[in-house]
This record gives structure tokens, sequence and C-alpha cells, in this order.
């Protein structure tokens, strides 16, 4: 399950951000309510990271988050928020967060989620469509949606799903925001971050050319967060803060 989840991180957000300049910071926030009540909010980042000499180094900061999530939360906006596994301890690439979170007038968010982070450092990872080197970090965070061991409280909390995917990788600096060296119907065709292109063919259609160039680690992210509309009231005000 792991390496599938990888996969389709670089596959989608390959697709997202193609022909997107990779040197400017981009962000798409979308916000909406669904036909049963449950409040949407889904976001696109891209975000060099000027400051980092390798993808590693940006890395890091992405596996102390998510292998953090409480105290990540905690920090971020102040909500009390606590793990119910913390007894948990898998592999350090796969982590399970239970968490319960306590916002404004006390109302509780539940979570339930599963990580899966991977670093390759010798070129053997699914590299992004236009990446360029050996490097490549990916996070994958999914919600679990059901768990006998820890099922989640609907009667009197908020159940929050969250998804999302992240890719730290190198790109030429002077990449174009559309394909110029390969022809966009070919390199669609190919689907450069798609599973089954290995790591091999994905460097040979970003051609070898570019790895004599200056070049910048990127951080690519995609966030589905969903709130489930609760039997109880919750106002607008409680509901944007979460």
């Amino acid at each position: 399950m792991k390496q599938q989840r990888l996969h389709e991180a670089v596959y989608f957000l390959s697709e997202r951000s193609r022909h997107m300049r990779m040197d400017t910071e981009f962000t798409d926030l979308q916000r909406y309510t669904s036909a049963n009540g449950d409040v949407c909010m889904v976001s696109f980042d891209i975000k060099p990271l000027w400051g980092a000499r390798n993808v590693m180094q940006a890395f890091e900061g992405v596996l102390k988050f998510s292998y953090n999530l409480e105290i990540s939360i905690s920090d971020l906006v102040g909500d009390l928020t606590i793990r119910e596994n913390d007894e948990e301890d898998w592999d350090s690439s796969i982590a399970q967060h239970r968490l319960v979170t306590t916002v404004n007038q006390g109302v509780q968010v539940d979570t339930n989620n599963v990580t899966f982070t991977q670093y390759w450092e010798d070129g053997t990872g699914p590299l992004p469509d236009r990446a360029i080197g050996n490097e490549v970090g990916i996070s994958v965070c999914n919600y679990v949606d059901d768990d006998p061991l820890y099922p989640y409280h609907e009667s009197d909390r908020v159940r929050q799903d969250i998804t999302f995917f992240a890719i730290i990788a190198k790109y030429p600096r002077d990449l174009p925001g559309a394909f110029s060296s390969v022809d966009a119907t070919s390199a669609a065709t190919t689907s450069v971050g798609s599973p089954s292109v290995s790591a091999s063919e994905s460097g040979s259609i970003v051609g070898n050319s570019t790895e004599d160039r200056d070049d910048m680690v990127v951080a690519l992210r995609w966030t589905c967060l969903r709130l489930r509309k609760p039997p109880f009231p919750l106002d607008n005000a409680t509901a944007s803060h979460i």
C-alpha cells in the first residue's frame, strides 16, 4: 500500500503542475459546502525553497511536521491536540495519528490518518515531471475511513478527513512554464510521473543536459480537508477555524 500511495502522489502532482512554473510561488485555494453539508477545502501550492541547500534539508521539515502532528497542530493554530494512539510505534516511514483537537467553545475534532514517507538519494525514486537530480522526498497522508480500534465519536465530535501529498525535489532554475525541449503531446502520452514509468525513464525524458544547470529545491503540495457535518449545531466561525 505504501509504495502505491507514493507513486499515486507523484503522478497526481506531476499532472497538477504540468506546464506551470517552478520558480514562482503559486497557491490555489478553494472552499465549498457539499450537498450533504460537509465543509471542504482544497489547496495546491508550489513553493520554491531558495534557502534549501538540498532536498534532504527541506524534507526534514516535512518529516518533523508529519510525524509530530499533535505538536505541529498545537503550535500552528494554538488548539490543544492530543494523540489517542500514542503507544503505536511502526517503522520510521509509516505512522498512524488518532488525534483529538479541542477548539472554540469546547468543540472537539476527531482526526484519524496514516502517513507514509520516503526519501531517495540515489535516483531510484519516482521523480515528478520535469524534476532533475537523484533526490526526491515524498510524504502522503490519507484519512482512515473505518477503524474498529479507534472509532470516530461522531455523536459528540466533529470528524475531519485529511488527505495531502507533498513532494520535495529539484528543478532547473531556467525551467520554462511549458515544455520546450519535449513536445507536450508526447510528454503527456508518456506520463513522466505515472506509476508505470521508472526513475531511469523519467530521467531520460527530462534530459541529461539539466545535470549541469543551476537547480533549485521546490515543494509541491496538495491538500484536501473535509469537515463532516455533525449531528449537533456548529456555527460558521468554529467551522472556519477548524
